[in-house]
């Protein structure tokens, strides 16, 4: 299946999880200890430069351990960028330097 053309449809589509990514590792996150807590992260050059400035950009986030091995579910859970409630919503906060 190709890439959906993000532009004409930002919701999110099938197609999105076999596309191939523009940028990978283009930013690294902290750890949010606990719920609720903010997780933040810096794009590097490549994240920049993989910016739609006219358009939707997509992020991914994965894990670089599949999991710490102590045999308890490991997982991080993000609302998305529909959900009914808009303080739950991620937010893409853009700092000029």
């Amino acid at each position: 299946m190709p890439p959906t053309d993000i532009a004409s449809a930002p919701a999110l589509q099938t197609g999105d999880f076999q596309a191939a990514a523009t940028a990978v590792q283009a930013a690294s996150l902290t750890n949010a200890a606990n719920n609720l807590d903010w997780s933040e992260g810096s794009l590097n050059a490549a994240g920049l430069a993989a910016i739609n400035k006219t358009g939707t950009t997509q992020l991914r986030v994965y894990f670089n351990l599949d999991d710490d091995n102590d045999r308890i579910a490991d997982y991080m859970g993000y609302y998305s960028g529909d959900n009914a409630t808009a303080a739950n919503r991620p937010q893409l906060v853009v700092t000029y330097q």
